[in-house]
């Protein structure tokens, strides 16, 4: 018996040597993708800057029962040089009239704009400061 124990042992604790150095999966953002909170801007690799003018959020926290399921909501500016456009976009849980993405066009080229995410989502009464997951992609 314990050499069957032995047996199976040795590998298994192999096995999860093996698993616990695998790096875990991380939460970093891809990079067609940014993450930015209230009055922050980031320049992306196509050339185009991105400021998040506002950002509220009524959504429904978890654990909590709401007669309605909020929304988030962010306006965003959008520039190229001296080219600027806002666009308000917004996330509404189980709407069928999508708010959340939108076009600009700068100097002929048409990028598409999508609010993806407002994080963390409320909790209770805890209101941390929230950033928000903006994707623009050219068309």
């Amino acid at each position: 018996m314990k050499s069957l124990i032995r047996f199976f042992a040795a590998p298994l604790l192999g096995l999860s040597m093996l698993c616990a150095c695998q790096s875990q999966p991380s939460d970093a953002i891809p990079s067609d993708k940014v993450a930015l909170g209230f009055q922050k801007s980031a320049r992306l690799a196509s050339g185009l800057t991105v400021r998040v003018d506002s950002l509220t959020d009524s959504r429904c926290p978890t654990n909590v029962t709401c007669i309605w399921a909020g929304q988030a909501v962010a306006a965003v500016t959008i520039s190229s040089g001296a080219d600027a456009q806002t666009r308000r976009l917004v996330l509404e849980p189980g709407q069928t009239n999508r708010r959340d993405s939108t076009t600009v066009l700068f100097d002929n080229v048409t990028y598409k704009v999508v609010l993806r995410e407002v994080i963390p989502y409320p909790v209770g009464n805890e209101r941390p400061e929230q950033r928000a997951i903006i994707q623009i992609a050219r068309l």
